[in-house]
């Protein structure tokens, strides 16, 4: 899964001086899933140096640079994204909040409304 290039990319020297900055237009962001064949994402990490390991972690090119097996990408919008950090999971809860909000009136009374209370609490205790 692919999405649009939002960050700005950029490469500098020694110095801390802009050297090169990547044209958004020809790059996109890799997110997940991927999928691959066991036997390929395994003999590619078997294969592949510590270089890749610290730097070059897009398991799509260790695929294709170690198991000669090139990546369909799918295209998504900018709205999907690797939960990875507090912040995306921030993120994540605000748009489905916005998204998925649906209203209910629940009286008192009735059993639902017993359950939501509980299921609230339970949820609130583990955070």
């Amino acid at each position: 899964m692919t999405r649009p290039l939002v960050s700005t990319v950029i490469r500098e020297d020694e110095e801390n001086i802009l050297v090169e900055s990547l044209d958004r237009r020809f790059y996109r962001n890799s997110e997940m899933p991927q999928a691959f064949h066991y036997i390929v994402i395994t003999s590619a990490y078997e294969q592949c140096s510590e270089d890749d390991l610290d730097y070059g972690t897009e398991c799509l090119l260790l695929a294709l640079k170690y198991s000669q097996c090139p990546a369909a990408l799918v295209h998504g919008t900018d709205d999907l994204w690797k939960v990875t950090y507090q912040k995306d999971i921030y993120s994540m809860e605000a748009i489905v909040k916005e998204k998925f909000t649906t209203v209910s009136i629940l009286n008192n009374c009735c059993p639902e409304f017993l359950a939501l209370k509980v299921l609230r609490k339970t949820l609130y205790q583990q955070q």
